[in-house]
């Protein structure tokens, strides 16, 4: 398996899908090691990461369709901010 330093030699910017995003605010126990780690590498400028506006969306489906309004409201303001620390 590729070590995570190996897979971004080299990478300043970083697209990401909606996927890791969801990983990362959902505390997914398979990838919340590997997510947090990206993430912390883009809060410390180390990557600039990249995404898409329906990323927004998608990441709001499972929070909305659970009717947790607390849960949105977190998720619109991380995002908004960037705020992924």
């Amino acid at each position: 398996m590729i070590k995570l330093d190996d897979a971004l030699a080299g990478v300043k910017n970083l697209g990401l899908d909606t996927a890791p995003i969801i990983y990362f605010v959902e505390k997914n126990p398979q990838y919340d090691e590997l997510v947090t780690e990206v993430f912390r590498r883009i809060d410390n400028s180390m990557l600039v990461g990249i995404t898409s506006v329906i990323t927004f969306t998608e990441v709001l489906v499972q929070p909305i369709r659970r009717d947790d309004a607390k849960l949105q409201a977190e998720t619109r303001d991380r995002i908004a901010r960037a705020d992924f620390g």
